[in-house]
């Protein structure tokens, strides 16, 4: 029986089931998507490889305007009477939106959730709005996230009827944060002084978005040396690829 679905399959005949999946996905998607090829580096023992690495072309999928797939969940919610301010924790005027990323399987996601929903934490409304095969270091990062994180950057005061969105961003620890001296992302404290007891540590300056781009500038003026920049910028060694307080930013993990 198998065998005669996929046969079925192969020369366009389409079952009940999956006419109602793909007329679903019409109606969430609304011709909003776009796909592309993306060149991206991936670690190769080939030949054709330079230093380990070689560059691979891969499809990466996302939706071409996030703020307007993120008010039509919103509508949606509303029309369902799935919203929920959870008792005043969020002022009755803001909506808030967690968008991260996390590398899972075969492929890296960037997913929002919105918070005021009564399970905000729930897989069931995660929805994934780009989408490319790892792996997903620093350097493929910021091959491909730039255009969609403007998209997000934009969500910040953004309207839903007579409400205000207010963004948080969340990840895990490899995206967020870096292997060096000062790797915390909320403060400039130092990986021997996180191994201290709490009473033991000594003060750290909190960082914020103003000193992460002065931070970012000392190490520039220095030569960009990765080496040094544990001394002149706290182990800051590029721009931030998205705007937002880090006061507004938590780990998955």
């Amino acid at each position: 029986m198998y065998l005669i679905y996929m046969y079925l399959g192969s020369i366009g005949v389409t079952f009940s089931s999956e006419r109602a999946m793909r007329k679903r996905q019409n109606v969430l998607l609304n011709d909003n998507l776009r796909g592309s090829l993306v060149p991206l580096v991936f670690n190769s023992d080939k030949a054709s490889g330079h230093n380990g690495v070689e560059l691979r072309d891969v499809p990466f999928v996302t939706v071409k305007n996030l703020s307007s797939m993120i008010l039509d969940y919103l509508d949606r919610h509303d029309l369902y009477g799935s919203l929920n301010w959870h008792d005043g924790v969020i002022p009755k005027d803001e909506v808030w939106i967690k968008v991260g990323g996390d590398k899972g399987g075969k492929s890296f996601k960037l997913s929002f959730q919105i918070v005021n929903t009564h399970y905000p934490n729930s897989l069931q409304i995660n929805v994934v709005f780009a989408c490319f095969e790892p792996n997903d270091s620093i350097a493929n990062l910021q091959t491909v996230l730039p255009p969609v994180l403007e998209q997000v950057s934009q969500l910040t005061g953004h309207k839903w009827r007579d409400k205000t969105l207010r963004l948080f961003l969340f990840g895990d620890y490899e995206l967020l944060t870096c292997d060096a001296r000062y790797c915390c992302l909320y403060c400039t404290t130092s990986k021997d002084n996180m191994r201290l007891p709490i009473t033991e540590r000594a003060t750290a300056t909190p960082r914020t978005m103003q000193s992460i781009l002065q931070s970012y500038k000392a190490y520039e003026a220095d030569g960009s040396v990765k080496a040094r920049s544990k001394d002149v910028s706290h182990s800051i060694i590029a721009k931030p690829i998205i705007d937002i307080a880090t006061d507004h930013v938590s780990r998955t993990n």
